[in-house]
């Protein structure tokens, strides 16, 4: 029974991560989010897209988001 549950909570995880790394490169094939957040709101300069990205933390590797969003999965912190 404990060989069962182990098997089936490894595979539980190994279908999260492959999950959430599905969903991250479909978000990411999307485009950048700054500058879909705001289309047709007016003119924004580098500045103003550099600091959105920063705060949205995508000016980050690919890798290192992805961490960030699993450190955050595992306690329960899903964003702002």
């Amino acid at each position: 029974m404990a060989g069962f549950l182990i098997k089936r909570l490894l595979q539980a995880i190994f279908v999260v991560i492959a999950i959430t790394l599905i969903v991250s490169f479909a978000i990411r094939l999307t485009g950048d989010p700054a500058v879909t957040m705001f289309q047709g709101g007016g003119s924004m300069t580098e500045d103003d897209l550099a600091r959105i990205r920063a705060a949205l933390g995508t000016d980050q590797p690919f890798l290192v988001q992805y961490w960030t969003f699993m450190k955050g999965l595992v306690t329960l912190d899903f964003g702002r």
